[in-house]
């Protein structure tokens, strides 16, 4: 028997608990189709948007998206079956990893398995992180949210991303004092540009550029803060590196989406506030 068959008596009694609405119970323990739709007018060269409807809104499910190159190839329902049953054997395993270090810190309240790992009724999902001009899959497969285990059929599709747009647009920067100067090879084209400290780059996003960019994308987007980080022409922010210090400097076209390569350089202050560019491109 799989190890995530076995859940927790609290999270299974939670879940009894808060499960009925007027008779009614607010999930479901059968498998139910998922459609999966790929909004094509919401792709962009590093992100997508995928919508995922359970026949039955009250099914719990599980939804990831992987390079197709990577992916699992669907087989037999055996073989997908047993597919499943390893995908929630790992994300259980990581499940009571970080469930142990919350009650380690002395957490009183830790999100079930099913509030914490799966999806619930109809959602829109927004992957980002993407690379452009990739081929991805994305799949789903309803959960029972008692056992955890996967039920019925896999489902999925497979999307490619768009394209970078083929703008010829470069950055140089400067250091001056306490101002850092951004000088685009184009004063029409709108850009975004950022600094990060190396470390965190390379920790938090794996030193992806466009990764990072989305990122930032997304998060202003969401916020409606775009007009805060667009730019066009010259630019000059102000910069308090520390001494001894390395940091990333980013920058690309944007028009709707990065619209150009991008240009990357590391940036290192010496103990003397010198700085140092090194290209990463």
């Amino acid at each position: 028997m799989s190890k995530y068959l076995h859940t927790t008596l609290v999270c299974a009694v939670a879940l009894i608990i808060t499960a009925c609405n007027n008779g009614e119970a607010e999930y479901i323990t059968r498998p139910t189709p998922i459609a999966i739709t790929v909004l094509t007018d919401k792709m962009t060269a590093g992100t997508a948007q995928v919508l995922l409807e359970p026949e039955d809104d009250r099914a719990y499910f599980y939804v990831e998206c992987i390079e197709r190159s990577k992916a699992y190839t669907p087989s037999t329902a055996t073989l997908n079956r047993d597919y499943m049953i390893l995908v929630m054997d790992s994300l259980y395993r990581d499940y009571l990893d970080w469930r142990k270090y919350w009650l380690k810190q002395g957490e009183r309240y830790i999100a079930p398995f099913s509030s914490h790992v799966l999806w619930y009724g109809a959602q829109t999902a927004h992957f980002t992180n993407l690379e452009p001009q990739t081929e991805y899959m994305v799949y789903a497969f309803c959960v029972n949210p008692v056992s955890n285990q996967p039920m019925g059929n896999l489902y999925y599709t497979y999307f490619t991303t768009d394209s970078l747009h083929n703008v010829d647009l470069t950055f140089q920067f400067s250091i001056e004092q306490n101002n850092l100067y951004v000088m685009p090879s184009d004063d029409q084209t709108y850009y975004i540009c950022d600094c990060i400290d190396s470390d965190r780059f390379q920790a938090e996003y794996s030193g992806s550029a466009i990764g990072y960019l989305n990122y930032l994308i997304e998060t202003y987007k969401a916020f409606g803060l775009m007009d805060y980080i667009l730019m066009q022409n010259a630019q000059q922010m102000l910069f308090f590196p520390e001494p001894d210090s390395r940091y990333v400097l980013l920058a690309a076209g944007y028009d709707g989406s990065l619209s150009s390569h991008i240009t990357q350089q590391s940036l290192y202050i010496d103990k003397d506030t010198v700085p140092h560019f090194t290209s990463m491109e």
